[in-house]
């Protein structure tokens, strides 16, 4: 592609270097506006500066669609290709429907060349006595040069031949990561013993009196009351 668009671009310098020439020669502004004297130079030049206008915008627009991964299989269907670059590309719909739009109007602007083409023959008819020169063989022959290495530039400069390919790499098989052994838990160390205090009391620890050192409890004699009004004595 990137001949393609080298080959395009000499191209439209040639193409503005022939219409100036073609303008210098053989147009006057004598009256107030560009006059030709030529039979059809003046549909020559209008057709060919619309034409290269319309064909740089149209490398220009693509050459942005470019950068943002756009491509056409040439065998692939329109509409299908179309929408894999909107869907799958991410490409901004309003960029490729411009695109598209100043496709159409480029191909409509080829068959009205055909036809300047074609209705230019009426000048060899002519001559002095229908009181011009002639038709301009410049224009006339680069004009259907034009007409006709725009189709091969289009082919090889929008489409591509092959759809992608996707290259698919042989399976590998993937070690499984070893698993480390746990970490030992940390044994916390043991604390120090208690630093004693300089100022402190010491307590003092009172000894536990056992079931044999315990006093036992004293009798008492049981009241009247108890022994039913008799006193007993002990």
């Amino acid at each position: 592609m990137g001949m393609t668009w080298v080959i395009e671009v000499i191209g439209f310098i040639f193409t503005s270097l022939f219409i100036a020439f073609e303008f210098w020669t053989s147009c006057t502004r004598d009256v107030g506006l560009p006059h030709c004297y030529g039979c059809y130079t003046s549909a020559f030049i209008t057709w060919s500066m619309v034409w290269q206008g319309l064909w740089v915008i149209h490398l220009y627009t693509f050459l942005l669609l470019v950068s943002r991964d756009f491509e056409m299989y040439i065998g692939g269907g329109l509409l299908s290709e179309l929408m894999t670059n909107v869907l799958d590309r991410g490409i901004p719909r309003q960029g490729i429907v411009f695109y598209v739009a100043e496709s159409v109007m480029l191909i409509a602007w080829w068959v009205i060349g055909v036809c300047v083409v074609i209705s230019s023959n009426s000048c060899l008819r002519g001559g002095r006595i229908y009181g011009d020169v002639g038709r301009s063989g410049l224009l006339f022959w680069w004009t259907i040069w034009n007409l006709v290495i725009w189709i091969p530039l289009m082919i090889f400069g929008r489409f591509t031949l092959a759809p992608a390919k996707y290259v698919e790499d042989k399976p590998r098989l993937i070690p499984r990561p070893a698993i480390p052994a746990p970490a030992p838990v940390p044994v916390a160390a043991p604390s120090p013993p208690p630093r004693a205090q300089p100022f402190a009391i010491p307590q003092r620890e009172e000894p536990v009196a056992s079931a044999a050192q315990m006093p036992k409890p004293r009798s008492r004699s049981p009241t009247p009351r108890e022994t039913g009004g008799s006193v007993v004595i002990m």
